[in-house]
C-alpha cells in the first residue's frame, strides 16, 4: 500500500511537472515580411524549427504578413516579438523597438561586422536592427539582349555607365517588331519600385533636411537635385522603353527581367539572384547602379531583424535573433537559399561560390557596396514621411509636370514637419 502511494505521488508529480514544464514554454513570434520570397520563407522555417530543437523551453513561430497587417496588430496591442520587413525604423527612435547595442556588445557580437554597416545601423547610440543581410539596388543586365542589339554592355562601361546611356540603350533595346504598341521587349523593367528614389541619391538630393537629433525639419522636395533627377527618370515613361503603364499588371508580368523580356533591372536587391535567377534560359550579368553626378549610389546597408519592446521575453527573442543573424553557417546557408550578400564579415569572402556567381561579374557587389546612401537616407521615417509612400504616378502618366507635383508633396510634407515640430515646444 505504502509503495502504491509512494508511486501514485510521484506519477502526479512527474505529470504536474511536465504539465508545468509544457506550460511554461515561451512563444516567440517571428513576422517575416511577405515579399522577401518563398525561398527565405522556407530558410526561416527551417531556422525556427531547428532552433525549436536546441533551445528546449523556447518555441519560435513564424508568420508571414506585411506592413498593413503589422500595423493593426500593432494597433491591437498584440504585436510579433520580432519583425522582419521595411517601414518599420522609425518605431526605435520612438522607443518601440529594442536597443540591441547593449546585447551585442555583451555577447561580444560587434566584431563580426564591418564598423561601417554598424554604423550605419546605429541612431543616437542604438541599434534597432541585427544585420543579417548588406541590402543593396544593383543593376542587372540581359547580355544576350544587349548582344542581339549590338551594344556595349554596362559592365564595360566603366563611368560611362549613367543615366542618359539608361535612356539611351533603353530606347535601341524595346523592339515592337508588329507595331502594335506593345513590345516584344522592353529595354526597362518595373520603374514603379525604388528606382526613382535611387536617382535622387545619384543626383546628390535627398528629401529632407535633418536636425543632430536625425528628426526632420525640413521638405526638400522641391530642391533643384530632386527636380533634375524626377525629370531624368521621367524620360523612361515618355521614351517608352517599359512596359508599365503601357499594358496591365498581369500583361506586365510577361516582361519582368527574369522572364528575359526585359533588358535592365535596377529595382532589385540581391535576393533575386537565389529566388528568380537560378535557372534562367538568358544569359543575365551585373554591374554598377547608374552614375548620376554624385556617382553609382545605392539604397542599401545593414538589413534584418529587430525585437519589439513590447515583448515579453527580450531574452528568448534575442537568442533566436543572435542564432539566425550571427551564425557563419547560417550566414551562409541564407546566402544559398537567396542570393542576399551576408552582413556576417566571416560569411561574405565565399559568396560567389555559396550563390553560383562565380561567371558572373560579382565583383560588382562588393564594388557598389563602397557607394552606399549618405546616412541622411538611413534616418527612419514615419509613414506621412516616407518617400516609398508617395504617389508620383502623375508625373509617370503625363498629368502633372515634374516640378508642379514636386511642389504640391513639398508643401504637404513640410506642414506635417511643421506640426511635428510645434508639437515639441
Amino acid at each position: 500500500m505504502r509503495k502504491a502511494i509512494v508511486l501514485s505521488v510521484a506519477l502526479v508529480f512527474v505529470l504536474g511537472f511536465s504539465a508545468w514544464a509544457l506550460a511554461a514554454e515561451i512563444t516567440i513570434t517571428h513576422m517575416a515580411y511577405q515579399h522577401s520570397g518563398a525561398n527565405y520563407h522556407d530558410y526561416m522555417q527551417k531556422k525556427a524549427e531547428e532552433f525549436n530543437r536546441t533551445h528546449p523551453g523556447i518555441k519560435v513561430e513564424i508568420i508571414i504578413g506585411v506592413q498593413d497587417q503589422l500595423a493593426t496588430m500593432i494597433a491591437g496591442g498584440v504585436p510579433p516579438d520580432v519583425i522582419d520587413l521595411p517601414d518599420f525604423a522609425h518605431l526605435g527612435p520612438a522607443g518601440q523597438l529594442v536597443n540591441l547595442k547593449p546585447l551585442m556588445e555583451r555577447d561580444g557580437i560587434t566584431r563580426l561586422y564591418n564598423p561601417a554597416v554598424l554604423r550605419g545601423l546605429t541612431i543616437n547610440d542604438a541599434i534597432y536592427t541585427m544585420p543579417s543581410q548588406l541590402a543593396m539596388f544593383i543593376t542587372y543586365f540581359n547580355r544576350d539582349l544587349f548582344d542581339q542589339a549590338g551594344l556595349i554592355t554596362p559592365d564595360k562601361m566603366g563611368a560611362a555607365w549613367d543615366w542618359d546611356q539608361v535612356i539611351s540603350a533603353g530606347k535601341k533595346l524595346t523592339v515592337d517588331r508588329d507595331g502594335d504598341g506593345r513590345g516584344e521587349f522592353y529595354g526597362f523593367d518595373r520603374p514603379w519600385g525604388a528606382g526613382w528614389r535611387l536617382a535622387v541619391l545619384q543626383f546628390g538630393g535627398w528629401f529632407y533636411a535633418y536636425d543632430n537629433m536625425m528628426q526632420p525639419i525640413k521638405s526638400l522636395w522641391n530642391s533643384k537635385e530632386v527636380l533634375a533627377a524626377i525629370q531624368t527618370y521621367e524620360r523612361i515613361f515618355t521614351e517608352r522603353i517599359t512596359p508599365h503603364l503601357a499594358m496591365s499588371s498581369a500583361d506586365e508580368q510577361r516582361y519582368y527581367f527574369w522572364t528575359g523580356n526585359t533588358a535592365i533591372d535596377i529595382q532589385d536587391g540581391l535576393t533575386i539572384i537565389g529566388n528568380y535567377l537560378k535557372n534562367t534560359s538568358f544569359e543575365w550579368d551585373l554591374a554598377l547602379l547608374p552614375r548620376g553626378p554624385a556617382g553609382p549610389i545605392t539604397i542599401g546597408g545593414g538589413t534584418g531583424p529587430s525585437i519589439m519592446a513590447a515583448t515579453k521575453h527580450v531574452n528568448e527573442a534575442w537568442e533566436w535573433v543572435k542564432f539566425f543573424t550571427a551564425n557563419k553557417e547560417n550566414a551562409e546557408a541564407l546566402a544559398v537559399a537567396t542570393g542576399g550578400f551576408p552582413a556576417l564579415l566571416s560569411a561574405q569572402q565565399i559568396y560567389p561560390v555559396l550563390t553560383d556567381t562565380t561567371n558572373k561579374n560579382y565583383r560588382a557587389i562588393f564594388e557598389q557596396a563602397t557607394y552606399v546612401q549618405p546616412p541622411e537616407a538611413s534616418y527612419p521615417l514615419s509613414n506621412d514621411l516616407n518617400p516609398r509612400r508617395v504617389d508620383m504616378s502623375p508625373i509617370w502618366k503625363g498629368a502633372t509636370p515634374a516640378i508642379n507635383h514636386l511642389e504640391t508633396i513639398h508643401q504637404q510634407k513640410q506642414a506635417i514637419i511643421d506640426e511635428m515640430l510645434a508639437a515639441k515646444k
